[in-house]
């Protein structure tokens, strides 16, 4: 204890020299990132990480790291990795999604969109896991097991994405099915409207709980599936909107403004 004493008393007397003029530049920062590595196995052996969401929904890109910890020479890292993303009342509200489950390219093109978070790249194929959501103020827990036989290291990490640049519609869709587990997964809810128009047009309404419509992607129906028209974001996310046709275009209208936003001329 006498250790630290002397320590703490050293750091008062350096803050103590400041000159009686000097101005602190200093103002009230955010947290971008909390890292957590532990010694995971399933079940009540799985390693948890606890986080803060204040003020406002926030997006969120949340990992668990195994077999990615293998470039860094990390001994007995988690062969596989899982986890669960629990809020305050025990409610399981979203879950990892394997990296190993995208194909080639969109496991690229993951990495290269999360690198501006200051996420390293995962190995390519590699049976780490992660998610991207919305989720509204509150406390949550990040529950990290290891899918292996045996129990191994992991890095459980969250990084908030203030600026939201997670949040993209892919380009394509097999099916309307697949847009709607899309909204649901990584949004932590989501919707999606089918519009009866002239032609096939399949509207994506994105947004996390809570929080009012974030993006609007409208696709159309080829021979390939449903491919992205066009993509509008709304200037104020603070308001409502409704999506619907109108004289041969297909706009969104402010629930309360009736200021209307051409997305799509059919």
């Amino acid at each position: 204890m006498k250790k630290y004493s002397v320590l703490f008393t050293v750091v008062l007397i350096m803050l103590s020299s400041v000159g009686s003029g000097a101005v602190s530049s200093l103002t009230n920062g955010t947290a971008s990132n909390i890292s957590n590595r532990a010694l995971s196995g399933s079940g009540d052996n799985a390693s948890i990480c606890g986080f803060v969401v204040k003020d406002a929904a926030t997006f969120l890109l949340i990992r668990a790291v195994g077999p990615g910890l293998s470039r860094f020479g990390v001994a007995g890292y988690a062969t596989g990795t899982a986890f669960d993303v629990v809020d305050a009342d025990g409610v399981n509200l979203s879950s990892g999604i394997a990296f190993a489950d995208y194909t080639p390219a969109q496991q690229a093109n993951i990495n290269t969109q999360y690198l501006a978070l200051g996420a390293f790249p995962l190995p390519a194929n590699s049976a780490d896991s992660f998610a991207y959501l919305c989720l509204n103020p509150g406390n949550y827990t990040v529950v990290a097991r290891s899918t292996g036989s045996s129990p191994g290291i992991i890095l459980t990490e969250i990084y908030f994405d203030s600026a939201g640049i997670g949040a993209l519609e892919p380009t394509s869709f097999d099916s309307s099915g697949a847009a709607d587990n899309y909204a649901n997964q990584l949004f932590a809810s989501g919707k999606v409207d089918i519009l009866g128009t002239q032609q096939d047009v399949l509207v994506l309404q994105t947004f996390g709980s809570g929080v009012p419509v974030i993006s609007i992607g409208i696709y159309r129906f080829t021979g390939e599936g449903w491919q992205l028209a066009s993509e509008w974001r709304p200037p104020d996310f603070q308001r409502s909107y409704t999506v619907k046709e109108e004289n041969g275009n297909v706009v969104a209208v402010g629930s309360t403004t009736g200021e209307k936003w051409v997305l799509l001329t059919l």
